[in-house]
């Protein structure tokens, strides 16, 4: 009797997993509501580098915060918004900022949730997230990794069988997005999504009506790249912009003179970096201090240990330019394999 029932149960698991209900909480679909007061702060003039980009979505927060403004001249809010762009150029800083700035619930989830080995289980998914979008409309629903979700069905000609499981699911979100109510709060939803294979994407989804903006993010520029830097650096304790280099360091590529660093010169010799990179260095930078700083009191423990007279250093410890300096050198050691040519900077531009 007790193997009986146990067979009834697993065969109940099964039953409810194909359905879409999955495990504990599952039923509630793949989505996480995101608590944006746990969440590390995301203001838009944090977020530099993409100054067009951020203002696409800053006019949709306004169309989230302000809808009566639109209706009055006849406009709706937009459905959709996809960004799509290199990885690391911000397209997941950016959707926290526009739910932290509209005031609005987000549901993050990532196009894999969706991806299922059961035929009807990806699209049962789909259609909970959005279910459960609606009880805390108005709400923002972010997709990072759509092409994951949304990759093109099959176009013909080729020989080849589109999955069933992976068209029910596109499908779903096609006509979940078009059940999309406007005027009506309790239906007010907005769908965002990130990629950086929009090449992949099926065009039913592209189309005005479901992403009604298609917002592309560049890698920044040096001018773009030397605010990314200030937003970072300028949270590092002491921390002293200024210009210059330090004539007796000839043969390096500077980035200013003792504890002043000039971010113009780093943005400068960093062409092609995205905006996690830029943060990377910044963080690398101060590891190094930290290394530096305890070198340096391990060698003055030791000393005052073999002396009588204890001398106390009682400048505070900064990141120097140095830091930067072997932050942005390792960097492109690791990742971009230059030629370094017995450590000179300036070898890894040439």
């Amino acid at each position: 009797a007790f193997l009986f029932s146990m067979y009834f149960i697993v065969l109940f698991r099964i039953y409810n997993s194909l359905r879409g209900g999955g495990g504990a909480g599952a039923g509630n679909g793949p989505g996480k509501l995101a608590n944006l007061s746990e969440l590390p702060v995301a203001r838009f003039e944090d977020i530099q580098g993409v100054d067009t980009a951020k203002f696409e979505v800053m006019e949709l927060v306004d169309t989230l915060r302000n809808p009566g403004k639109y209706a009055i001249l006849g406009a709706r809010a937009p459905k959709g918004l996809l960004l799509e762009g290199p990885p690391g150029t911000g397209k997941t800083l950016l959707a926290r900022a526009t739910a932290a700035a509209a005031g609005v619930p987000l549901l993050y989830c990532s196009g894999s949730d969706f991806v299922e080995m059961f035929v009807g289980r990806g699209a049962a998914r789909v259609r909970k997230t959005f279910e459960r979008a609606a009880k805390y409309a108005p709400c923002l629903i972010f997709i990072d990794e759509l092409d994951a979700l949304g990759k093109a069905r099959d176009s013909g000609g080729m020989g080849f069988r589109s999955n069933d499981e992976a068209e029910q699911t596109l499908n779903q979100l096609l006509a979940c997005m078009d059940g999309i109510v406007e005027g009506n709060k309790k239906k007010q939803i907005c769908v965002m999504a990130a990629t950086n294979r929009k090449d992949v994407l099926d065009p039913a989804l592209l189309r005005p009506g479901r992403f009604d903006r298609i917002v592309r993010l560049e890698l920044p520029d040096a001018a773009g790249r030397e605010a990314i830097l200030r937003v970072h650096a300028k949270k590092l304790p002491g921390f002293q912009e200024g210009k210059g280099i330090d004539d007796k360091r000839a043969g390096f590529l500077s980035f200013g003179v003792g504890s002043v660093v000039d971010l113009g010169a780093i943005a400068a010799a960093t062409p092609g970096l995205s905006g996690a990179d830029l943060e990377f260095i910044v963080n690398e930078a101060a590891i190094r201090a930290v290394r530096r700083v305890s070198a340096q009191l391990r060698e003055e423990e030791s000393s005052s240990s073999l002396s009588s007279s204890s001398s106390t250093n009682t400048t505070p410890p900064r990141v120097t330019a140095q830091d930067f300096e072997a932050s942005v050198q390792d960097f492109f050691r690791s990742r971009r394999k230059k030629n370094f040519g017995g450590g000179d900077l300036l070898s890894v531009f040439k």
